[in-house]
Formats: C-alpha cells, sequence, structure tokens
C-alpha cells in the first residue's frame, strides 16, 4: 500500500472513533503552500492507484515492464476491489516467470533475461495492494519471488553484478554493487538509497541506469527497514541515516574500480529525507540528489490525524491515543491492515510510539550542515511531500540547483515516474555542469 493511501485511510477510519466533532484534517498541520492543480487521471479514477500504475509503466523504457501487458493488466482489474489488483498483476508476474524459466533452459538467454525482469516489477507491484486486500502474510514470500527474478534478470544484463555484506553494527546489510565489464579503473559512483517501500529495481529505473550510461559505477543497499533487512533480519528504520551511509561508504571507498573523489549519493521518496541528513555528517559525499526534497517526514503522517488525536500526541497522552487508534483498528480491519505495514518498518508496537518516531525525522538545525552540491528535482502534484523541495533548497548553504518538472511536460508526480528519460537529462546534466564548473 502506498504511504499515500495509508494517509487517507487514516483520515477516514478516525471517523469511526468516538470523537466529537472529527474533522479530516487538522489546521495545524495542513498544507503551507497551495497545492498544485489537480492532475488529469487517464487510467485509473483514484489518484494512488493512478501512481502505482505509472510507477510500473515507466519502467516500460528499461524492459522492467511492458506497456501492452500493463494495459492488459489494467483491463483485469476492478478497481474498487484490491484484490483484483493482486491476483491481475500475479498472473502476468507468474506467466513472465514461466516462460523465463522455459527460456532460460533453452538458452535463450535475452528473453529469459527480459521475462525475469519484467516478472519481477509485477511481483512488486502486487505487493502494493496486498495489505488492502488482506493478504499481508504474503510480503515476504512475494518479496523473495520478486528478488529472485531481480537476480536472474541483473546476472544476464551487460554488466558485473556482484551481492555483498556490509557491516552494520551487530549484522550486517545486502549490499549490491554493479560495474562495468572490462579494465576495473576507477570510475564516479552513484551511491543509490531507496525509498521507504521501493523495489530494489528502483535502483536503474530511478536514476540508476542513467549514471550507468554516463560512466558511473552503481552501488545500492538495503538499508534498515529495507527489503531483506525488514523481512528476513527485522532491522527496522532509523532517523540518524548517517549511521547507515557511512558503512556503506567504507565498503566501498577502497575498491579499485571507485574513485573515492567523486561519489554520489541519491536517494528518492523518502530518502529524499535520509540523503540530506546522511550528507550533513558524512563529507565524503561529494554531490547529493534528493529527489523530491523532503525536510519534514511526519507531516505526512500528520496532516490527516484528526485535530484531538493530534492534541494527545503532542502532549504525550499515549495510553488515550493508542486507545482512540486501536478502536477505530477495530472497526476498520482494512485500515489496521495498512497501519501494521506503514509502521512495521519503524519497529514501534503501538500507533503513539511510531508517531512519536516518525517526528524525529526532520532536517531543521541539519540541512545548513550539507557542504557538498545538492540537486533537488521538485515534481509538480507531489503528493507526500509538497513544497519541501523548496522548502530545502531555502535551508541550504551549499551549493544547490532547483529542477522544477511539471505536469505540462509530463513529469508531474511524486519521483516523475512518467518521465525518466527527461530526469535523466535535466538531472545528469546538472550534474554534470556542477562537476566541470568543480
Amino acid at each position: 500500500m502506498q504511504r499515500r493511501n495509508f494517509m487517507k485511510n487514516i483520515a477516514a477510519g478516525s471517523a469511526l472513533l468516538p470523537l466529537a466533532g472529527l474533522q479530516s484534517l487538522s489546521t495545524e498541520a495542513a498544507r503551507t503552500t497551495a497545492p498544485d492543480p489537480q492532475p488529469a487521471l487517464i487510467f485509473f479514477k483514484k489518484e494512488p492507484d493512478e501512481f502505482n500504475f505509472l510507477n510500473a509503466l515507466g519502467k516500460a523504457h528499461y524492459k522492467f515492464a511492458d506497456i501492452g501487458e500493463l494495459l492488459a493488466i489494467r483491463s483485469l482489474i476492478d478497481e474498487n476491489n484490491p484484490s483484483s489488483f493482486v491476483s491481475a498483476y500475479l498472473q502476468f508476474a507468474d506467466r513472465c516467470k514461466q516462460t523465463a524459466d522455459t527460456c532460460l533452459k533453452r538458452g535463450q538467454l535475452i528473453s529469459a533475461r527480459d521475462a525475469y525482469a519484467r516478472a519481477g516489477t509485477y511481483y512488486y507491484s502486487a505487493m502494493d495492494y496486498l495489505d488492502a486486500s488482506l493478504q499481508s502474510d504474503r510480503f515476504k514470500e512475494l518479496f523473495l519471488v520478486h528478488r529472485a527474478c531481480w537476480k536472474s534478470a541483473v546476472q544476464l544484463m551487460d554488466f558485473n553484478y556482484e551481492e555483498f555484506e556490509i557491516p552494520y553494527e551487530n549484522t550486517t546489510l545486502r549490499g549490491f554493487f554493479i560495474s562495468h565489464k572490462g579494465n576495473h579503473t576507477a570510475r564516479p559512483l552513484c551511491i543509490f538509497n531507496n525509498g521507504s517501500d521501493g523495489s530494489i529495481i528502483d535502483t536503474l529505473t530511478y536514476g540508476g541506469a542513467g549514471f550507468f550510461e554516463r560512466g558511473f559505477n552503481l552501488v545500492t543497499f538495503d538499508g534498515p527497514g529495507q527489503g531483506s533487512s525488514l523481512f528476513e533480519k527485522n532491522l527496522f528504520f532509523r532517523y540518524d541515516w548517517e549511521k547507515v551511509i557511512t558503512p556503506v561508504v567504507d565498503s566501498v571507498i577502497h575498491r579499485k574500480d571507485v574513485d573515492k573523489n567523486k561519489m554520489v549519493l541519491i536517494g528518492i521518496s523518502q530518502g529524499g529525507y535520509w540523503v540530506p541528513r546522511a550528507a550533513a555528517f558524512e563529507k565524503r559525499i561529494k554531490a547529493l540528489i534528493p529527489d523530491p526534497g523532503v525536510t519534514d517526514v511526519s507531516s505526512s503522517w500528520l496532516m490527516h490525524l484528526p485535530p484531538p488525536l493530534l492534541n494527545m500526541l503532542k502532549t504525550g497522552q499515549k495510553d488515550s491515543f493508542n486507545n482512540f487508534m486501536e478502536q477505530g483498528f477495530k472497526q476498520s480491519p482494512v485500515l489496521a491492515s495498512v497501519y501494521a505495514f506503514r509502521s512495521r518498518p519503524y519497529g514501534k508496537n503501538n500507533p503513539f510510539d511510531t508517531y512519536t518516531e516518525v517526528m524525529k525525522y526532520n532536517l531543521d538545525g541539519i540541512a545548513d550542515k550539507i557542504e557538498c552540491p545538492v540537486i533537488i528535482p521538485s515534481p509538480e502534484n507531489e503528493a507526500f511531500w509538497p513544497g519541501q523541495s523548496q522548502a530545502l533548497f531555502e535551508m541550504l548553504k551549499a551549493q544547490k540547483m532547483l529542477i522544477p518538472f511539471t505536469a505540462a511536460e509530463g513529469a508531474n508526480y511524486h519521483c516523475e515516474p512518467k518521465a525518466r528519460l527527461l530526469w535523466e537529462q535535466k538531472v545528469l546534466d546538472a550534474l554534470d555542469a556542477f562537476v566541470k564548473n568543480g
């Protein structure tokens, strides 16, 4: 379930709570910037469903989806029935995986590669609807088959692919290194930081492929609360993300194929908070791209919280807050399931502690410590953190650039899912200019 679905459901579910005069929005937590014009919806009546579909559609350029298959998936979906999303995506995911397995046995490696890649996307797309369809017990199952498809696909691609372990506190994080074949001379490095619920495929489709074509090597990782760290190791999000990025840098900086003076850190979605936070402390990062800029993660949690509950949270009324939230969950199993998924990566066992933890994710007094150049994409119709790319830009003292992406050029929505080539041209050309100008 996408974050926006969860927040809207919290607002809707709050009406179930026995509080007088509940409102769907808190004026205290409302947006401080005027909302962008409502985007035209093409495939679905609800914006979250539209966004999910566009997220998959944008992967077609990189052969991690097929436009015709996605349109066929759409024809199978009853948008009022979350289970139909799951079954439609899984029908095509299973079909692609079976095709890939057959092609691999026949030695048809290109066809196998492409089918595994598409299957990986469709399995992960189905996961977006597991909570709403009350199938949350299937997350690990689908995650593992998604990852298996990813690995089978990338091992057949025209680059070197390595999985390795990154020392992290008393355990390890899984790392993934993609490098150019041929000579192993030092190259610039893109460190890709995913968001709160993105797939590893996003490493390539949300910037990494463009970096690679421009001569960079790539590294990404399952941070605490992400991917294998969540589903296999029960590691959870943390607000002080420099304690994640520093071990990542330590694990790759001495490689012969890494130019330690040309390391770029990019973070998408909630990574737009994590990477500025990390770069404020980890000075070996030479350039930073948060997409979008996120200065306060909690705003997307609080903006739909009714005023009485918001007051309980801010005044420390833990028991009352939890009691009212739990009453709402009991009356709405779907809401309870969605909350369980959205809160799981934070590792807290009650709503009050989860919300309190999320409120730590704030760049006040942090952003001005960043010293490297910063490029901030700012998409129109940013649904989760509207206005925060501009807010981060204004906080920074370092060299900086704000790059707008608009509906008129087909580049609106969170993380610009429809316009990945335009994103690469604008952002990576700007990065190139920063590097050339020193």
